[in-house]
């Protein structure tokens, strides 16, 4: 039998949503991810000036 984790996380990048996405994969590395579903994706913004991307993702993986 299989036991898979699910863990929200949120990433965050100055320059896309990719390098937000790809941030989240370097922290969850450690785990064995099989997938992930993209909550949400926002921007913080000052003097009209995209200064963070962020994805808030649910990510599964398989529990060793």
């Amino acid at each position: 039998m299989c036991v898979v984790k699910i863990t929200e996380v949120i990433g965050a990048s100055p320059k896309s949503f990719e390098g937000a996405l790809r941030e989240i994969l370097e922290k969850m590395k450690k785990e064995d991810v099989t997938g992930m579903d993209i909550i949400s994706q926002n921007v913080v913004v000052k003097k009209n000036k995209i200064m963070e991307y962020r994805i808030v993702a649910k990510v599964a993986s398989v529990e060793k």
